[in-house]
């Protein structure tokens, strides 16, 4: 079985998709959209899952045009890591893409946050680098192996209004 990448909406001047997978292997090795760069969240439960498959699927989407990856689920941390070594340590092109700074591409973590602030994250604070911001118009939100998180992803894409309502609703009054 192969993924289907889907758009579910709009939100903060970005086209919001979505893709549910049973296994991280599904991933197709070229996607149609978004195109030509989107935001990445994944959410996944990393827990047994083996290194090589989250790599595999790191490098997919290092040649689809991910400039900003978010990881959520257990595990996070050791994807987000992953994602790092796929995007610059062992991807060449990638490694001269960096400036002198460093890393263009962002890669964050959210290991603390529930799957609603990691999608607002995703959809309302992650943007790119300025190397890529004029073509980042898009978030791609990636669910495995959860019919759960992926009706909550569904939902919350399909009204990105009600999700930033209800994330921001939940900060302490100044």
């Amino acid at each position: 079985m192969s993924a289907s990448v889907e758009l579910l909406g709009t939100g903060f001047g970005r086209s919001l998709y979505f893709s549910e997978l049973a296994e991280l292997d599904e991933w197709p090795l070229q996607i149609k959209e978004p195109d030509p760069y989107f935001v990445l969240l994944l959410a996944l439960d990393a827990t047994g899952v083996p290194e090589a498959k989250i790599r595999a699927f790191a490098d997919k989407m290092a040649t689809q045009g991910v400039v900003y990856v978010c990881t959520w689920g257990p595990g996070c941390t050791q994807v987000h890591g992953i994602f790092d070594l796929a995007l610059y340590v062992d991807n060449e092109e990638l490694r001269r893409d960096a400036d002198e700074h460093g890393s263009v591409i962002m890669t964050t973590w959210h290991e603390d946050e529930d799957l609603d602030e990691a999608l607002y994250d995703a959809v309302f604070v992650s943007w790119p680098h300025d190397r890529y911001e004029e073509k980042c118009d898009a978030v791609l939100a990636v669910t495995v192996g959860s019919p759960a998180w992926a009706s909550q992803v569904r939902t919350r894409l399909g009204d990105s209004d009600a999700l930033q309502e209800d994330v921001l609703a939940r900060e302490p009054e100044t």
